[in-house]
């Protein structure tokens, strides 16, 4: 689980030491890169509207148990932890950024199950995202210390749902099993705001695979 992640983050870095390297080579006038490192959000994002809906819940159980009929009851849902995201973009003019990022998000969950009219039993399972996506942002307020832009991100997410408990020893074979799929990644901006010269903060209100709202802090070299 945790490689795919690491790969992502290295792949990231190197994109980031690039970018420094090729900014030293820039006038003041030219384009520069910019860093930016966004350190979660406290609204739920795409992944979590769907893990919290039983209609989903219900179709990733039917992979692991394609010919079982199967009730879902109640289900607890949280977020261990915020979005974590890395981002790097390029400013080709005034109005237009290029860019890459990379995220990771867990949710953890609790809930009664039951195969076949059987008995009911509890289990605890977790569900993990790894996203990759590019980006590109419309400025359209661009000053020296604050500008305001919408965007569009566009690429994939890895899925993973794996059990960590059951109640019945019947499905200790859950344990075992895993769930692991691609999905087309999505991010729409309709508001985003950055405030600062070299570092600064930014903040984001929007719909997709990052959140909607999403806030942050960046670096520009």
């Amino acid at each position: 689980m945790k490689k795919p992640f690491l790969f992502v983050l290295i792949i990231v870095f190197a994109f980031s030491i690039y970018a420094q390297e090729s900014s030293n080579k820039v006038s003041s006038n030219e384009v520069e890169w910019n860093n930016y490192i966004s350190l979660g959000t406290g609204i739920l994002t795409r992944q979590g509207l769907r893990d919290f809906g039983d209609t989903f819940i219900k179709e990733e159980f039917k992979n692991l148990y394609p010919n079982d009929e199967i009730w879902v009851g109640s289900v607890n849902s949280t977020q261990d932890i915020p979005v974590l995201e890395l981002r790097y973009k390029y400013l080709l003019n005034p109005n237009i950024a290029l860019g890459i990022r990379g995220s990771y998000v867990k949710y953890q969950h609790d809930g009664t199950l039951s195969f076949n009219g059987g008995h009911n039993f509890k289990a605890d399972w977790n569900i993990t995202y790894i996203t990759g996506m590019v980006d590109m942002n419309f400025i359209y307020l661009n000053r020296e210390y604050v500008s305001l832009y919408a965007g569009l991100s566009a690429g994939v997410s890895q899925y993973n749902l794996k059990f960590d408990k059951v109640s019945n020893p019947e499905y200790n074979d859950l344990l075992n099993k895993s769930e692991q799929r691609l999905y087309f990644a999505y991010e729409i901006v309709a508001f985003g705001i950055t405030f600062g010269k070299r570092i600064g903060g930014f903040a984001e209100v929007g719909y997709g695979y990052s959140g909607m709202m999403n806030i942050g802090f960046f670096a520009r070299f």
